[in-house]
């Protein structure tokens, strides 16, 4: 079935209900002695509890007790009112409690709505809050990474990065270059020397210290090193 029949339905079953049971809740307030503009009143405040607690999900119950013990009130002062008093009192105590239960359930019903949609609002505004920070994060990340990229793309090609510069001493305040041949071969070690000495002839008086703080060689290593270059036919067991 169509879901707006269904929604027409209920209000429809709802409404003729409540008349009915208005009907029952004014009888019982006039059989009270109440004047009939103020008997009225009663089926109003109890139909509109029931109103409020059906669509607001909260204190069904209680309204639907409150609603069945009115009407149930109602009838019976009806049916029964002319055999004594007894009647007409337990009415006018039934009104009496009903009308500040009503109120006082009604006053919760709307307190505990209002409380619930103050919640709703505070998570929704503390979710939009987290959100934004978030995305405050991740443009910071992001310009931040920008800012790195734009660095590295504008820095000379030949910057080195966190170079120790070379020790004070004899071979650097002559203005040679150190070279580090801790990673090579013997062989490779030796023919670097040779070139070197080719190269700059004004090394060939250098001592095996000089040559180590160099090329970064131990100086026994350094001594072995000078010898086969020295010897060229050394060279070839030195590989």
């Amino acid at each position: 079935m169509n879901e707006t029949i269904l929604t027409a339905l209920r209000w429809v079953a709802l409404a003729a209900v409540l008349l009915v049971c208005a009907v029952a809740e004014y009888h019982g307030a006039a059989t009270a002695g109440l004047h009939p503009a103020v008997a009225a009143c009663l089926p109003l405040a109890v139909d509109s509890f029931v109103v409020t607690s059906v669509l607001s999900g909260r204190d069904v119950r209680a309204a639907m007790a409150t609603l069945t013990g009115t009407v149930l009130v109602g009838v019976l002062a009806s049916a029964f009112a002319d055999d004594g008093v007894w009647w007409r009192l337990g009415t006018a105590l039934w009104v009496a409690a009903v009308a500040p239960w009503v109120l006082y359930r009604i006053d919760l019903a709307v307190r505990a709505d209002n409380a619930q949609r103050a919640t709703q609002r505070a998570e929704a505004a503390a979710q939009k809050a987290a959100q934004a920070d978030a995305q405050r994060r991740a443009d910071e990340r992001a310009e931040r990474a920008v800012q790195r990229a734009e660095t590295r793309a504008t820095a000379p090609r030949n910057e080195v990065r966190n170079e120790r510069p070379a020790p004070r001493n004899e071979g650097t305040q002559r203005g040679h270059a150190r070279s580090d041949l801790t990673a090579q071969t013997a062989g490779q070690r030796v023919e670097w020397v040779r070139n070197a000495l080719r190269e700059h002839p004004d090394r060939a008086d250098w001592t095996a210290a000089q040559w180590a703080d160099v090329t970064g060689l131990g100086r026994r290593t350094m001594q072995n090193v000078l010898r086969a270059a020295r010897r060229p036919e050394l060279v070839a067991v030195a590989r």
